[in-house]
């Protein structure tokens, strides 16, 4: 099977300046990558290319010496100046783990949790983003298959469960600010419906933060407030929604949205209450 070719646009001009410096002029220089190769991350301003074979096993590309194998099980992120790389790895139980590449094949998988968390098949925890300088990466973490959770992990506090604010649901963390402080990802809803989320300080907000449930009023109760609309779904995709809408939009889109949600995503859809903030 034949696999297209994979352009990757790398700027060769001024590649070796700083994070701080001005973008290069001139024009882009576009380096054919050699076949069945997935590239995720840039580092050195351009000049290290991290990626993972269609096969599995993570690589490194510079212009200067084409790909290096780097093993594991895959490259997801390198840090703005080339030196430390993260992805996931094999521990010695077979398991795939979040892991630091520390030269040649090596790797040094991070675990999940706690000491005896329990993989979920031979899944452990995921790398999905780092730091600028690398030291705070992200991810997914497992504790058997019925926790599956975002994850921030540090040297100085080892892997932290960032929870779900929704009791037996998933979240994940999808990637970290450049300072390491805000984790970004998503928060799996009771109906499956996955919400924008971000952490600080282990603190999570959701991006439906505009619309949130009456305090009073559960779903199998008929909204009793004029602060709520009836709809026959508790969850809407944050998209939908926008800061300028007025609640009478908010109203429409509510609606429309349970109109067409599939069955699955419906609760008691003869009484169910969402509750509604103006502005």
């Amino acid at each position: 099977m034949s696999f297209p070719r994979i352009l990757c646009a790398v700027g060769l001009t001024l590649v070796f300046g700083t994070a701080e410096a001005a973008p290069p002029r001139g024009t882009p220089l576009f380096i054919e990558l050699p076949s069945e190769v997935i590239p995720s991350d840039l580092g050195a301003g351009g000049f290290v290319v991290l990626g993972s074979f269609f096969s599995g096993r993570g690589l490194m590309w510079l212009p200067t010496s084409g790909v290096i194998p780097i093993g594991g099980r895959s490259g997801v992120a390198i840090s703005r100046d080339g030196k430390t790389i993260a992805g996931n790895a094999l521990d010695a139980r077979g398991l795939e783990n979040a892991a630091i590449w520390t030269g040649g094949q090596d790797w040094r998988t991070l675990g999940s949790f706690t000491p005896n968390a329990q993989p979920c098949d031979l899944l452990l925890s995921a790398t999905f983003g780092a730091s600028d300088d690398g030291k705070v990466l992200v991810g997914l973490g497992w504790n058997g298959c019925r926790i599956a959770h975002a994850f921030r992990w540090e040297e100085s506090t080892g892997m932290v469960d960032l929870g779900s604010t929704t009791p037996g649901r998933a979240s994940r963390a999808n990637n970290v600010s450049g300072d390491g402080q805000v984790v970004v990802g998503w928060q799996e809803e009771f109906s499956g419906f996955r919400m924008g989320a971000k952490w600080v300080n282990r603190i999570q907000e959701l991006s439906w933060s505009r619309l949130r449930a009456c305090p009073s009023i559960q779903p199998t109760h008929r909204a009793s407030s004029t602060a709520c609309c009836q709809v026959s779904v508790v969850t809407v995709p944050p998209f939908l929604v926008r800061a300028s809408h007025t609640p009478a939009d908010v109203v429409w889109l509510l609606d429309n949205h349970a109109r067409s949600a599939s069955a699955s995503a419906t609760i008691n859809s003869s009484s169910s209450a969402f509750a509604m903030t103006a502005g």
